[in-house]
């Protein structure tokens, strides 16, 4: 799932596009999320400066809401869509997110260049993300996520509320290389769980196989190379992999064995 900020090309990767419309004075606010098709999203709440709604992860049928901000230029008019976001944290006791231009820093050194951040306006923004009970995700990739090559500005971002990672762990968010934008593109990811990794654990029944000491003398028999311990280690590593092929070949399956062995019991 990705969002970006004004000026950004058509998203055609995804299978929605979300976008805003030009306001009454005629400014473009091209701001966009391009939804994949495992996503399916439905609008709750829109206003000037941001869009709410529901989001159902089809694989897994988890829902969760989001909202995609882009903050006007003046301080007064984005007072609105703190507003705003403190209104819909009250009704979130769902997973949610926010994310998008906020057209504001929380602190000076999100800023490099030009004059220093107001300080009224990370105050707004502060309590905003304070009353809402937001936090960043972990985020890799670029730290300043917009330029005009004399200033950089760390205005847009991604937060979610506490209860999020109780349902979708592992999120992080990529703030890719710009493009044709002066903002950076913000794609949330959602990897799979990663599979942790097995530990070789010797069975005492393999010492029962009538080749088990054959199998482990011909191993022995091969002369590795290097320090004594660098050929333990070689015997060794060789060895797991002909006791895995044992142990699926002939004890993948004790309970068929078991009753295979009962029923032949049986039968004497």
């Amino acid at each position: 799932m990705e969002a970006s900020s004004p000026h950004s090309p058509t998203q055609t990767g995804g299978d929605k596009t979300v976008t805003y419309e030009d306001d009454s004075s005629g400014r473009p606010k091209p701001s966009y999320a391009a939804l994949p098709k495992a996503y399916q999203f439905q609008v709750i709440h829109k206003t000037e400066q941001l869009i709410h709604g529901r989001v159902i992860q089809m694989s897994t049928n988890k829902k969760f809401f989001i909202t995609f901000v882009y903050g006007y230029n003046h301080e007064a008019q984005r007072r609105h869509m703190w507003e705003a976001l403190v209104e819909i944290s009250h009704t979130m006791d769902d997973p949610w997110c926010v994310l998008g231009d906020f057209n504001s820093v929380l602190h000076q050194g999100e800023r490099m260049g030009g004059n220093d951040a107001d300080e009224r306006e990370m105050r707004d923004f502060g309590e905003c993300i304070h009353q809402c009970g937001l936090q960043e995700f972990y985020y890799v990739g670029a730290f300043f996520t917009w330029t005009n090559k004399t200033v950089w500005s760390r205005i847009d971002g991604a937060l979610h509320k506490g209860i999020w990672f109780d349902i979708f762990d592992f999120t992080h968010v990529v703030y890719q290389a710009n493009g044709l934008s002066d903002h950076t593109p913000i794609m949330l990811d959602f990897p799979a769980c990663p599979r942790p990794k097995k530990n070789f654990m010797f069975c005492d029944m393999w010492i029962k196989d009538a080749h088990f000491k054959e199998m482990v003398k011909s191993h022995m028999d091969r002369r590795g190379q290097g320090s004594a311990l660098k050929v333990l280690q070689q015997l060794l590593h060789s060895l797991k992999k002909a006791l895995r092929e044992l142990n699926k070949h002939k004890f993948a399956d004790i309970y068929a064995q078991q009753i295979k062995a009962r029923t032949e019991l049986v039968q004497i």
